[in-house]
């Protein structure tokens, strides 16, 4: 591992095992999400799941297909806290368990999370609320019209969750806004790099269209690391041990 930034990754991400109050806490809300047997109307502008469209769902099935497990959770708020942004901005929102994770890992870092679901919204209002979070401002629009509305003048070093949309041709849109509007250096996490074979293409297709930064495949995550340090493009596979897919069941 030849970069400091990647070294340091390894070592405060990847190989960090520390468990924190916060995790206990979110999953606790998590087990009373589902088993939440309420039906909400919601207006998914994503694809944001294997059975969208989808207008009507029980909070349950939401909570048990649409959010990101434990394990990621702690993935981004261990990247928050090695990262230190000062503007952390989610698209995607859903039920606002990972938003809970970016949030608790730095509270006095504003965290702008984006849907198109108010009732999603409300849900996770209530949740954060519970929590006692209070740096969350949530944005009921699309993605892109929600990107021209953020503070990215005031921020020097923003951190970018995309999880709510798994179209490549839209996700490269996305991280060409981004690109636009973010000062350097700003970070982007990229989910469900692998759910289809067109996010994967899509993926190394990204890499070619910003042939400038680290990019860090994580197996189910992608990292782009947008940062003067790197003078050429970085491409890592880092796959802790405990995330590999021989130990998950996931092949």
């Amino acid at each position: 591992m030849h970069s400091p930034i990647l070294y340091a990754f390894c070592g405060q991400v990847l190989d960090d095992g520390r468990q924190f109050y916060a995790f206990e806490e979110i999953e606790a809300w998590r087990a009373a999400l589902l088993s939440d047997d309420r039906t909400l109307d919601i207006l998914d502008l994503g694809s944001g799941g294997r059975h969208q469209p989808v207008q009507q769902r029980a909070i349950r099935a939401v909570a048990e297909q649409s959010v990101s497990p434990p394990w990621k959770g702690r993935m981004l708020f261990r990247t928050m806290c090695w990262w230190k942004p000062d503007l952390i901005v989610e698209l995607g929102t859903s039920l606002g368990i990972s938003t809970a994770y970016l949030a608790m890992a730095r509270s006095t870092t504003p965290v702008v999370t984006i849907d198109g679901a108010e009732q999603l919204h409300e849900i996770a209002r209530k949740g954060w609320k519970d929590l006692d979070i209070r740096n969350i401002t949530t944005i009921t629009s699309s993605f892109s019209e929600a990107l021209v509305q953020l503070p990215w003048r005031n921020s020097q070093r923003p951190a970018i969750y995309l999880d709510g949309d798994h179209d490549p041709t839209r996700v490269l849109a996305l991280l060409e806004e981004i690109r636009l509007f973010a000062n350097q250096p700003f970070l982007v996490i990229i989910d469900d790099i692998r759910w289809s074979s067109a996010m994967w293409t899509g993926w190394n297709q990204w890499q070619a269209r910003f042939p400038y930064g680290a990019w860090v495949d994580l197996f189910q995550m992608g990292i782009w690391i947008h940062d003067p340090a790197f003078l050429q493009q970085q491409r890592q596979t880092l796959i802790p041990r405990q995330y590999k897919p021989f130990r998950l069941g996931w092949i």
